[in-house]
């Protein structure tokens, strides 16, 4: 069995409710890569590997105890019930045997199958990957992207390599440009770390070392689960986009062209007469709320912004006829088409590996021209930076982004408000568990699942 985990953090409550801190919950999903691509992230098929209370595991050795049995400062429990135990079974010198229950001949004896488990390639948010591995777990620190030494504060942080103005840039003394670092190297740093906390009178050294190379834990889970699989962390491409750099270049654009150019009234009543694809909805637009209008962001959810940003060309194409040269709008629709190719079912490496970065650079220089927005700029625009390696190592962006993780939380929450929210983490993981079992468990099929595709086929 092949998995494809993915990982985040929820409250089923309103996020804003004194209860909600009390209430936050972290799930760890896999989906099985052995099954067909159009069946894979539906919600039937996946497994609910973990669900616990944020403040409860915090006490008891965080994330890193409950997937390998290791605390954050090191110490290994005794603990055999972990996904690091697990996947261990296929270094054993005798093969895991299983036995299942023969639903062909119910009356005949169990069918016995060798187990083999491989965790593929995880999926997370930006803090996620802070807390599943060794990178830093805020985009606030000097050098959060888990995939080079990118300085999120240096002036040349959003300028693209063929801007003339990085020429000038003075740059600060930390920066180290865009130097690649891997998830080995990552390793190889985080265990001399912990041989310099060994050290007496080592605190502040330690500390000193941490900042410069942008990893903050000692212990990460990617250790020792992420071990041969693959060659570094990923990106996400649905927090970069329909969480991230749609919702804030949507927000900055509409503060140049509203009003001057149309009214929000306008707006909505073009977006109403456009035609989106089937099960896409779209509500009214409005005027992001906050004073620090570099931080804010249209209020939509994933799906919406993004079914909004692909239509927008031609939902906006009457409404901006005297600014459709302006830099604002020409920025806008180079991310719109970053977006759609990221979106892409089927890609070829030799030509679409140059084209990411092609599209990262465009990007960039347009977003470089626009006035306006000379102090604006997210972190989340340097992930497209890495897109084109991304493409190489796992194929898609669509098999591996966090779209259908996402998706799951509105069952989760639907679950528990079945639930008394005393022991909530514990029957919502049973319940799903027992579905699943009655799902897999169907007396009219001969195995549990019966049909086999070659992944390389799919992913590339």
């Amino acid at each position: 069995m092949v998995l494809h985990g993915w990982i985040d953090a929820f409250t089923p409550l309103d996020g804003l409710s004194q209860r909600a801190r009390k209430h936050k919950y972290t799930v760890l999903l896999a989906a099985l890569v052995n099954l067909p691509v159009r069946m894979r992230h539906y919600h039937d098929f996946l497994l609910l590997l973990l669900l616990y209370n944020n403040r409860y595991l915090k006490k008891h050795g965080g994330l890193v105890r409950a997937l390998t049995g290791v605390g954050e400062d090191g110490t290994t429990y005794g603990d055999k019930v972990n996904l690091a135990i697990e996947l261990e079974l296929n270094d054993d010198d005798e093969p895991a045997m299983i036995e299942l229950p023969n639903d062909a001949d119910p009356a005949g004896d169990p069918v016995t199958r060798r187990l083999r488990l491989f965790l593929l390639v995880m999926s997370y948010d930006w803090l996620g990957s802070g807390e599943f591995g060794p990178w830093a777990e805020s985009v606030s620190a000097r050098h959060p992207c888990p995939k080079c030494s990118w300085a999120v504060k240096c002036p040349c942080a959003y300028l693209a390599e063929s801007d003339e103005r990085l020429a000038d840039v003075v740059h600060l003394p930390y920066c180290k440009g865009k130097a690649r670092r891997t998830h080995d190297e990552a390793m190889h740093v985080m265990h001399e770390m912990r041989l310099l906390a060994k050290t007496p009178r080592s605190k502040t050294k330690l500390a000193e070392r941490m900042t410069q190379e942008g990893l903050f834990s000692l212990h990460s889970a990617s250790d020792r689960l992420m071990r041969d699989v693959v060659k570094d962390a990923t990106v996400d491409t649905m927090h970069w986009g329909a969480c991230g750099a749609s919702r804030y270049l949507f927000s900055w654009l509409t503060d140049v062209l509203i009003p001057d150019q149309f009214s929000w009234d306008v707006l909505n009543e073009a977006k109403n007469l456009h035609r989106f694809s089937h099960g896409a909805r779209v509500p009214d637009l409005e005027r992001s709320k906050g004073d620090k209008r570099g931080s804010t962001s249209t209020h939509l959810s994933s799906g919406e912004m993004l079914a909004f940003t692909l239509a927008s060309p031609q939902v906006m194409h009457e409404l901006v006829d005297n600014v459709r040269d302006e830099p604002p709008w020409q920025c806008w629709l180079a991310h719109v088409s970053h977006v759609r190719f990221v979106h892409r079912t089927a890609y070829d490496l030799a030509r679409d590996v140059p084209e990411c970065n092609r599209l990262q650079t465009e990007f960039l220089l347009a977003f470089g021209k626009v006035e306006q927005w000379e102090d604006y700029g997210k972190p989340k625009f340097h992930l497209g930076e890495h897109f084109g390696e991304v493409l190489g190592e796992l194929g898609p962006f669509r098999h591996f982004n966090c779209l259908w993780g996402e998706a799951y939380i509105q069952v989760m929450k639907a679950m528990f408000r079945m639930t008394n929210w005393k022991t909530a983490p514990y029957d919502v993981a049973v319940h799903w568990a027992t579905k699943s079992v009655m799902h897999y468990r169907n007396p009219q099929r001969g195995a549990w699942y019966d049909d086999s595709v070659t992944p390389s086929t799919e992913f590339y």
